[in-house]
């Protein structure tokens, strides 16, 4: 049986919740417990699980412990913040926000959201959850990659958004070099990038994408068309994972072969 604690309440509520949860059956008890053991002020929040019969003594004990249930949510280089979304919704981590939720907080979050595995505990809201991802990504971006980007006359920003872009190119690291050549080279030369996964992302955003990268879809207009607009994207399009190291000594004039699917 699980129970979920909230911050903020007292020993009255913690009474309560168990009895109500049939977790404890003597609310005196539970309240006797809880004097006795000095815990009304001393309980950590978060989810507990309880299991068979349990005493109220023995139920206090368990809430002073301290051992709330966690969950465990993987971020993989490339997910968006709707696929993160997804990932804590599945885990029971929170309810399913709805679509035009999920764009406020892309905007807000789309890219600053670092690829690792977390540990997480009840309750938990949307946008702490994100909030603790875009902590983690702050923490990467250390003096000397900041030193890599600007190397390269590229903002932090940038090279994050390249970064993005490679990563839903490819899985492969040995095809990463290729294609962010390919993407410095068509900067470079003030060509539209015409990357596919630009054109899904924005087709993610607003509902359109099925799965399918059809011809007629791609062309469809979205605020992440890259087929007839120059330069980056006007934000990241997933988690990126390390910044890319740029072919710097390749020349303006290489070629620059289409980017796949």
């Amino acid at each position: 049986r699980l129970c979920v604690l909230e911050r903020g309440w007292g020993g009255l509520r913690h009474t309560h919740v168990l009895v109500a949860r049939g977790i404890v059956r003597s609310p005196e008890q539970m309240d006797l417990a809880l004097l006795v053991r000095r815990g009304a002020g001393r309980i950590k929040t978060g989810e507990y699980e309880f299991s068979g019969a349990l005493s109220a003594w023995d139920a206090v004990g368990i809430l002073l412990s301290g051992k709330v249930k966690t969950y465990k949510v993987t971020v993989v280089p490339g997910d968006t913040v709707a696929k993160a979304l997804q990932k804590f919704t599945a885990a029971g981590l929170f309810p399913a926000p709805t679509p035009t939720q999920v764009n406020g907080w892309a905007d807000e979050f789309e890219g600053v959201i670092r690829p690792d595995t977390y540990l997480f505990t009840k309750p938990l809201t949307a946008t702490g959850a994100l909030a603790h991802l875009r902590a983690a990504a702050d923490k990467f971006w250390t003096p000397e990659r900041e030193a890599q980007a600007h190397a390269h006359g590229l903002s932090k920003r940038e090279i994050s958004t390249i970064a993005s872009i490679i990563e839903r190119e490819t899985a492969l690291n040995a095809e990463k070099p290729l294609v962010s050549a390919v993407i410095a080279n068509r900067l470079k030369l003030g060509m539209p990038l015409q990357t596919d996964p630009v054109n899904i992302y924005g087709l993610e955003r607003t509902g359109r994408y099925h799965c399918i990268a059809a011809h007629d879809e791609m062309n469809n207009e979205t605020p992440y068309n890259s087929h007839p607009h120059t330069g980056l994207p006007r934000s990241l399009i997933g988690a990126p994972d390390e910044p890319p190291r740029f072919a710097a000594r390749t020349p303006p004039s290489a070629r620059t072969p289409p980017l796949g699917r």
